[in-house]
């Protein structure tokens, strides 16, 4: 088999789909389904020329490379948009009373855990963190619900937010533009231990610090709005599992140092219906979806059987056997569900021909690594990941090893 040619999907490829969705970095990885930056493909550098070892992910890289319009990707608003929506129901509320300008854009970085100075830079261009992005869309989606209301909430939570940190109110907060990060940071240091240090002390000493957002509070969302562990990363817009906080063991009992992420999780703790997740469907609702409109894809024509499960996964990148343990309760990968997704919201807007651009992906996929046909796929059921894993490494050789230790 030879295997190096264009029309297979390799880390340049994901790297064009980030362009092309305008994704960051913790997007990008969280939409590819892996979350954390250590994947088997590369965006940059030579490695982006090696092929995707996952058809999964392959499939999904295709099929939105064609048809991006079907992204999964909720869209967060930007620092002019989500300014000008507060202004409009709110617009004392950027009134700086001792200096009674009209308006101070100075005012508004503060309502999403940054200090005043992030304001002007925003206005100048310059992105938000990932975290931030997420507030922008909550306060946003707040205020379409339930206009100045909706807003209201909004305020509650960051006011109940700097109260744990030691600001009294908000306009002590937009008044001073300082959320005091690096004073709690040490606080939380005297009072924990440094998280850095082995056999820190993780007992506060007078509980004083109740009302604080903690690592077991993202725990507690996550198990609320029922999400994976690449999900959940993702949702606090950090994307990988190197972080200041924890989802269990001891150190998830200590504060969240990050005032925007403090924010999110208490606001979304409260109004999970606003979550921007978006819900991706499981293998019974996919599985009868496709059957209702193409019932013979899964009849097995050597046994005539009425409906064969096990011809399912391989639609998806997985091998035939990965159907009945998903049919037994197990759950799919990330980038599956993400497949999922995609199959589906094409049969919602296209009915069966939604469904052959899919399947016409799928089998594209398959003739690149050496399989005949859609039917040959699903009656064998088999995707040859390995000897394809082998094939790219006779052809492009091991991969590169980051920071590898140097030998003698």
């Amino acid at each position: 088999m030879k295997i190096k040619n264009e029309k297979l999907m390799k880390g340049d490829h994901i790297q064009v789909l980030r362009e092309l969705l305008g994704l960051g970095v913790v997007d990008l990885y969280w939409f590819a389904g892996t979350g954390i930056m250590n994947s088997t493909w590369k965006l940059t550098g030579e490695e982006r020329e090696r092929p995707i070892l996952d058809p999964s992910l392959s499939i999904l890289v295709r099929f939105l490379s064609r048809y991006p319009e079907l992204s999964f990707m909720p869209k967060f608003p930007n620092f002019f948009e989500t300014f000008e929506k507060i202004t409009q129901i709110y617009p004392t509320l950027f009134q700086n009373k001792k200096s009674k300008e009209k308006t101070s854009v100075r005012r508004f970085a503060p309502l999403f855990g940054k200090n005043s100075w992030s304001s002007p830079q925003w206005e100048a261009g310059e992105s938000p963190s990932p975290v931030v992005l997420r507030l922008f869309y909550l306060v946003t989606k707040a205020i379409e619900n339930e206009g100045i209301e909706g807003l209201k909430k909004y305020l509650a939570v960051v006011e109940e937010e700097a109260q744990g940190r030691g600001i009294d109110n908000n306009d002590i907060l937009l008044s001073s533009g300082v959320w005091k990060t690096q004073t709690f940071r040490d606080k939380v240091n005297e009072m924990y231990g440094d998280s850095r240090q082995e056999g820190s002390n993780q007992q506060n000493k007078d509980g004083s610090d109740n009302n604080l957002m903690k690592g077991a509070d993202i725990q507690a969302l996550r198990e609320l709005l029922g999400l994976g562990v690449v999900d959940i990363y993702w949702l606090a817009g950090t994307g990988s599992t190197n972080n200041s906080w924890k989802l269990t063991g001891e150190e998830s009992e200590r504060p969240i140092l990050d005032p925007s992420l403090g924010i999110l999780v208490r606001f979304l703790a409260k109004f999970p219906e606003l979550s921007y997740m978006p819900r991706f469907p499981d293998f019974f609702e996919t599985f009868e979806k496709i059957a209702r409109i193409y019932p013979g894809l899964f009849q097995n024509k050597k046994s005539k059987e009425k409906t064969s499960v096990r011809r399912f996964a391989p639609l998806f990148g997985k091998n035939s056997w990965s159907s009945s343990q998903w049919e037994a309760g197990e759950s799919p990968s990330a980038v599956v569900s993400r497949l999922f997704y995609l199959v589906m919201k094409a049969i919602e807007q296209e009915g069966e021909e939604g469904l052959k651009k899919y399947l016409a992906v799928v089998e594209e996929e398959a003739q690149t690594r050496g399989i005949k046909d859609m039917d040959s796929l699903l009656s064998s059921g088999v995707w040859r990941t390995k000897s394809f894993q082998a094939q790219v490494k006779i052809e492009y050789g091991e991969p590169i090893k980051r920071n590898a230790e140097k030998t003698d």
